[in-house]
């Protein structure tokens, strides 16, 4: 409640200025940043009190992988004068992909990742984010150019507790993250070569048909079920054009 009391007050500082007449683009990106950055920290803090609430039990719902990931995306590409030679590179599955999860814990370990590997790089170099599907699951992969990580870390950093530092490519103990996936059923790996970049790989379970059907009911939403069960993968309904963003606009 500590946190939100003074969060409440910034959204509607925000929301005043979002009614003013804008003076320019450079103030319409910040404006857009700020309030991308308060959104995530509401659903932090409320994330935060139902994690206390519940017993720390994590509270699944019909979750779409690239709406947590374009949130994530989209806090960079506001920033795009901040990073003039990173490029985004989103490499998505045709379909719209849905997980039953937690969308705030995923968002943090995504987010995590996402922030080590652009840290990792300086800001310069091409950060790749693909998805796909392998039955019964869906392949998140985050990759960068950047200087990689020592065949040796991997291990130990998979393990967690272990941190290869930012010189060595991902300054990251990857505990939490790796805890977020296995909460979720999933795996994380690790691939890596010095000087030629990282990959980290995220397998979660896909979305079944009466997970679609239990959650359609309960979060109130209507989503054509042929976009998202195993059966219908092949044949799904929604498609989503690949996209290449680069920092200071399109590649």
């Amino acid at each position: 409640h500590d946190i939100r009391s003074p969060l409440s007050s910034m959204q509607t500082a925000l929301r005043y200025f979002g009614e003013m007449e804008i003076p320019n683009e450079r103030f319409s990106n910040v404006l857009n940043l700020l309030q991308l950055s308060s959104k995530r920290l509401h659903e932090i803090a409320n994330n935060l009190l139902e994690k206390k609430a519940e017993g720390e039990r994590t509270k699944k719902r019909l979750t779409s992988i690239h709406h947590v990931l374009d949130g994530l995306l989209g806090e960079y590409i506001e920033q795009r004068e901040s990073f003039p030679s990173l490029t985004i590179t989103k490499k998505y599955h045709s379909c719209a992909l849905f997980v039953m999860g937690d969308p705030i814990r995923l968002g943090r370990a995504f987010g995590n990742v996402i922030k080590n590997a652009v840290e990792a790089m300086k800001g310069k170099g091409e950060l790749t984010i693909r998805t796909s599907v392998y039955d019964p699951h869906v392949e998140i992969i985050i990759e960068d150019n950047g200087p990689g990580i020592a065949k040796e870390n991997i291990s130990k950093i998979l393990q967690g507790g272990f941190t290869a530092g930012k010189a060595d490519g991902h300054g990251i103990g990857t505990q939490v993250v790796k805890e977020v996936v296995e909460e979720h059923g999933g795996n994380l790996s690790i691939e890596s070569e010095l000087g030629q970049g990282t990959r980290f790989i995220f397998t979660l379970p896909i979305a079944t048909s009466l997970d679609v059907d239990e959650s359609s009911k309960e979060q109130d939403i209507d989503i054509p079920k042929r976009t998202i069960q195993l059966e219908f993968y092949e044949k799904c309904a929604v498609k989503l054009p690949l996209t290449n963003y680069r920092i200071g606009g399109y590649k």
